[in-house]
């Protein structure tokens, strides 16, 4: 409680998303929610409607905002995919205690790995040495190629 949004601390993240979103976009798959008191909006959810599955990417809420706002609108979202009969409601990553009490159920998924032809990488893949997802999400410091390198 209290963070940055992963949006403003990861912007290698952003930038995913933001490319993403704009080719979700153009395909008509992209679904973004949001929920509004008084035309201000202070929680929202987005991801992408495909062979009737809603994989759920990103959402957050304002956490000065009335306490629960992140549920009701997870209520909405879960709302608007059974009458547009929605096959599955996909969390993607991970199966958080939230997770759960939505009776979210645990699968298998993979891991894959994309990395520039490299010495080190073919290493990597030789030896069966993966980076961890969260080594990879986190992506270089904000300041990552500013002139105070």
């Amino acid at each position: 409680m209290g963070q940055r949004g992963s949006i403003v601390r990861r912007p290698l993240m952003r930038d995913f998303y933001a490319g993403f979103a704009e080719r979700a976009l153009e395909k008509g798959w992209l679904k973004l929610f949001a929920l509004q008191i008084d035309g201000v909006t202070l929680a929202v959810q987005i991801g992408y409607l495909y062979n009737g599955i809603f994989y759920q990417m990103q959402e957050g809420f304002d956490p000065d905002g009335p306490g629960g706002l992140g549920n009701v609108l997870r209520h909405e979202v879960l709302s608007w995919c059974i009458t547009n009969k929605v096959k599955e409601y996909d969390y993607l990553g991970g199966d958080g205690e939230q997770k759960l009490k939505w009776g979210a159920k645990q699968r298998a998924g993979y891991h894959l790995f994309c990395g520039a032809k490299s010495l080190k990488n073919w290493l990597l893949a030789m030896a069966d040495i993966w980076p961890t997802v969260r080594f990879i999400a986190e992506g270089p410091p904000v300041s990552y190629g500013s002139s105070n390198d």
